[in-house]
């Protein structure tokens, strides 16, 4: 049995002493240092691992507690997560309070947001403004738009010098234009209003203008000039140099001949436009090229890989198509000729049409030659197609979408010549004996009116002329 504990007198209670009577529970330090046990006297006992008297566990034999470490070290350790339980009571309480903040903010700010708008948009648009007469004196034409801004508040015509600014900025790239002078009119006016009272221009005039079918650049440029729009030198300019974005110019970009006279021949569409009398020549040509971009269809550019030419060499051909025939009817018939011309290059490598030579006149000495001499025919110049083979460099005119419909969609016929007859309509030939015999014809009457008969099949609108 083990030896049990001494018990202290009365008097010491609650005091355990060990050797010479010392406490071993004592505080000093000097004194725990020189306490010792001589004897090892267990504090449980070995026989139970839970003594109930003292209420504790009892410490583990040494084999137990071998065994345990044995044990430990083959299963693993087996971790006990506790959960804590937490009341979310007050956890409530505060998020739905925060909500409460939350959507407090947001419709303060929506109510700012709105305000800002619904103030600064009435004073810019005018929607609901007081009727109230202003006077502005403009003295300087060159101030900037801070004074401006400035000037207009003061004067009542503004509410807001800041959005003012922003707006002019935004919807006119800050630029405006001022008359010195002094002027009265009603605040009630959005700011667009207030801009042109300040520098009052006189009312824009509109004037109609047919470009017909078949005119030359210079013929258009020449056109608008007398109508007063533009000058030769702005059109030159913005058609040769100018920035536009459309997909049938890019090839133009690289593939330019140094002799084209202009870089969009060809592309400025005829039509009928309405137009301001102080309109730009940018603004003109860039409505002639919308228009062009509307009527040349998808189906038109695939057209041109089927054929494998380029767009810029369909609108060649259709602009030669509109000045080598007088009549529609006459369109797909000179397209068979030259097309016939373009598969036989060996036969024939070259257009032989004097329209081209006149357009190089048209340009060069400004108008065309009533009659193309023997020496007009040996001119050097890429336009010039009785002595150079294969396409010009550019459109000798702007074709009409019949012609270049045509040009796509040519007639299926054998003819590689045609002649102009005197009522317009063309004739074709088949061989150059052919054509020989009809040119004959033109020198005599009677003699051309049995070739008409016999060969009427070669004139398409024969039967209307008959």
């Amino acid at each position: 049995m083990p030896e049990k504990f001494d018990v202290t007198p009365e008097n010491e209670k609650n005091k355990v002493l060990s050797d010479n009577g010392k406490d071993i529970f004592a505080r000093n330090d000097s004194v725990l240092d020189n306490l010792s046990f001589e004897s090892e006297v267990p504090l449980f006992p070995a026989s139970s691992n839970e003594d109930t008297s003292l209420g504790f566990d009892t410490l583990e034999t040494v084999e137990e507690e071998k065994e345990n470490n044995k044990k430990s070290e083959k299963s693993p350790r087996r971790v006990v997560v506790k959960k804590k339980v937490v009341h979310d009571h007050g956890v409530g309480v505060r998020s739905l309070a925060f909500t409460i903040v939350y959507v407090i903010a947001v419709l303060l700010l929506a109510f700012l947001l709105a305000y800002f708008i619904i103030t600064r948009g009435n004073d810019a648009f005018a929607f609901v403004k007081e009727d109230v007469e202003v006077t502005v004196e403009i003295k300087n034409e060159n101030m900037s738009l801070d004074e401006l801004a400035e000037l207009l508040h003061d004067a009542g015509a503004i509410r807001y010098p800041g959005f003012f600014k922003l707006y002019v900025k935004l919807k006119h790239d800050g630029k405006f234009g001022l008359k010195a002078n002094t002027y009265t009119f009603s605040a009630a006016n959005n700011y667009d209003v207030i801009l042109t009272n300040v520098n009052p221009r006189p009312p824009r005039e509109t004037i109609s203008i047919t470009i017909p079918e078949g005119f030359t650049t210079d013929d258009i440029i020449d056109l608008f000039v007398s109508r007063g729009i533009g000058t030769k030198e702005g059109f030159t300019e913005v058609i040769n140099n100018g920035e536009f974005n459309y997909w049938f110019l890019e090839p133009l970009k690289e593939e330019t001949h140094e002799e084209r006279f202009y870089r969009l021949d060809g592309y400025l569409y005829p039509d009928t436009y309405y137009f301001y009398t102080n309109s730009s020549e940018r603004t003109v040509i860039k409505k002639l090229l919308d228009n062009f971009n509307k009527k040349f269809a998808k189906v038109y550019e695939n057209r041109c890989e089927e054929l494998g030419i380029t767009i810029d060499e369909a609108i060649i051909l259709a602009s030669i198509i509109q000045c080598e025939a007088k009549y529609p009817v006459d369109y797909e018939y000179v397209s068979s000729v030259l097309h016939n011309r373009l598969k036989d290059k060996k036969n024939y490598p070259k257009f032989e049409c004097d329209v081209t030579l006149q357009y190089y006149f048209r340009h060069v000495e400004g108008a065309r030659h009533a009659e193309l001499t023997a020496e007009d025919l040996l001119i050097d110049s890429q336009y010039n197609t009785r002595k150079k083979a294969g396409y010009t460099p550019g459109p000798i005119c702007s074709p009409s979408l019949t012609a270049i419909k045509a040009a796509l969609y040519p007639a299926s016929t054998k003819y590689t010549f045609f002649i102009s007859l005197p009522d317009g309509y063309n004739i074709y030939a088949t061989s150059y004996a052919q054509h020989e015999l009809f040119i004959g014809g033109l020198l005599d009457e009677k003699k051309l009116e049995e070739i008409k008969k016999k060969y009427s099949s070669h004139i398409p609108g024969y039967n209307g002329n008959d």
